[in-house]
């Protein structure tokens, strides 16, 4: 089943098309003002997307924090303490279920730290997803390889969107080109809201 924030990305990006996004078959025949609305969808997408990867990684690196110190260690708690550790102390990296670390001071330095990576993202690119979702559980697959490339794709149009001084609308696609992305990268990313899940409630 889709966890609450994924549901309520889809509604974002369902409202979004809707709102932003003029069909038809000739592309030409769009006006300026199509135009506009179609790099404001894909900026708005982005955002939300974004916000999505954000607040999950967080949910599982909360929930996995929780129940490593209840002596329930999930694959996503042992990858949040394993990243901190790998990244900050000598101490014993936990690879299996057994490998239980039960410091207080350990695992919740380990939440603050990954709360604290996922305040500083800005974006969400490739590299962005893979920071937020390995240390928390993630295992790649190809569905997830290929949401990545996807993702890759979105965050180049919107930084041009965003940042470039050029006539922006030579970056779009046909309107419906730039929703069919969205749409696909939702696609992945509830695969990867279901890998997230089974990452926090099992070993």
């Amino acid at each position: 089943m889709p966890s609450p924030l994924f549901v309520g990305l889809s509604n974002v990006l369902a409202r979004l098309r809707t709102s932003l996004i003029v069909g038809g078959p000739d592309y030409t025949a769009f006006s300026d003002a199509d135009q506009d609305r179609a790099l404001g969808y894909r900026l708005l997408a982005s955002a939300a997307i974004e916000d999505f990867v954000e607040q999950r990684g967080r949910e599982a690196a909360s929930e996995g924090a929780a129940r490593f110190l209840k002596s329930q260690p999930t694959r996503a708690g042992r990858a949040l303490v394993a990243w901190h550790v790998a990244k900050t102390s000598s101490a014993e990296i936990p690879v299996k279920p057994s490998d239980f670390i039960p410091q207080l001071e350990l695992v919740n330095s380990a939440s603050t730290a990954y709360g604290q990576m996922a305040s500083s993202t800005h974006g969400m690119s490739s590299k962005d997803a893979r920071k937020l979702l390995f240390p928390v559980g993630l295992v790649p697959d190809s569905t997830v390889e290929g949401l990545f490339d996807r993702l890759d794709q979105l965050s180049g149009g919107r930084n041009v969107a965003a940042h470039v001084r050029v006539n922006r609308a030579r970056s779009l696609q046909p309107p419906d080109v730039e929703a069919s992305l969205v749409e696909s990268i939702l696609a992945g990313l509830e695969h990867v809201d279901d890998l997230i899940e089974r990452a926090i409630k099992t070993e």
